[in-house]
C-alpha cells in the first residue's frame, strides 16, 4: 500500500511538471491558464499503467478560439508519452458544463486542482 501511494505521488509530480511546461507553451501563444484540474482514475488513485491523463484546462483566452482550434493547439503541444484527454474551457463554459454535464459534475467530486 505504501509503495503504491509513493508511485501515485511521483506520478502526480510528473503530471504537474508536464502541465507547468504546457502552461508556459500556452502562455507563449497568448493563452493564460487560470486553472488545471486533474480528474479520472489518476486523480482517484485507481489508475493502471495504461491510464490516460484527464485534464480540464481553464482560460478566458480560450474564448478567442473554436473548440477545434483549442484541441488542435493542446494536442500539438502535449509531448508526453502518456495519452491524455484534454478539455479546454473558459470559466463560463466550465460553470455551464458543471451544471449540465453529468460526466463533469461527477468528475468534479474527486478532481484535484494542479495549477
Amino acid at each position: 500500500m505504501r509503495r503504491r501511494r509513493e508511485q501515485w505521488r511521483r506520478l502526480l509530480e510528473e503530471i504537474r511538471r508536464w502541465v507547468e511546461e504546457l502552461t508556459v507553451e500556452l502562455r507563449g501563444r497568448g493563452v493564460r491558464v487560470e486553472a488545471v484540474y486533474l480528474f479520472g482514475s489518476i486523480a482517484r488513485g485507481d489508475y493502471t499503467a495504461e491510464s490516460d491523463v484527464d485534464l480540464v484546462i481553464v482560460s478566458r483566452d480560450w474564448g478567442r478560439y473554436t473548440m477545434e482550434e483549442r484541441l488542435s493547439m493542446l494536442y500539438r503541444l502535449w509531448r508526453w508519452e502518456r495519452d491524455a484527454t484534454l478539455i479546454p474551457l473558459t470559466p463560463e463554459e466550465l460553470r455551464d458544463r458543471l451544471e449540465k454535464s453529468v460526466v463533469l459534475r461527477d468528475a468534479s467530486r474527486y478532481w484535484m486542482r494542479i495549477v
